[in-house]
């Protein structure tokens, strides 16, 4: 009987040894709070992390957007809604992204932007959210357009 009961004894600490082995697993593990691509490393197996510090920087699905922007004179084509036309080294033809967001306020031609022709020198930012199935990555340049009938950018 003391046997028996030295047994389970060891049982129910091996069993409490597993339980916190399991625990201090899943306290070391994060998930997602969303589906989306690893858009940065930003600390690599082995090195040592402050509690709270990110370890990888999420692109959640459907975050992605085409930032652009158009000179005053085309402000009237950049309506929300509106779709754009998207093309890019490499891409499918046919990507279209519809318009989410228009600056309200006018800035000064981003010193990035480069281009044939005269640029205007104020401009409005634009947001466009592609549409399904766009295989567009993060920074990658493309080109916007507006439909035949608005013009184009």
């Amino acid at each position: 009987a003391w046997l028996s009961r030295c047994a389970a004894a060891d049982a129910r600490a091996a069993q409490a040894d597993a339980a916190l082995a399991g625990w201090r697993q899943a306290q070391a593990e994060r998930a997602a709070p969303r589906a989306g691509q690893v858009f940065d490393v930003v600390h690599r197996p082995g090195e040592v992390v402050a509690a709270g510090a990110p370890v990888v920087s999420l692109l959640p699905d459907g975050a992605l957007k085409v930032l652009f922007f158009v000179p005053e004179p085309q402000l009237p084509r950049a309506t929300m809604g509106a779709t754009v036309q998207l093309g890019c080294d490499g891409c499918a033809a046919g990507l279209h992204a519809r318009i989410r967001w228009v600056s309200p306020q006018a800035e000064y031609t981003p010193p990035v932007l480069y281009g044939t022709g005269s640029r205007a020198k104020l401009v409005y930012r634009i947001e466009a959210e592609p549409q399904a199935g766009a295989t567009l990555r993060p920074g990658q340049p493309v080109d916007v357009r507006f439909s035949a009938a608005e013009g184009r950018t």
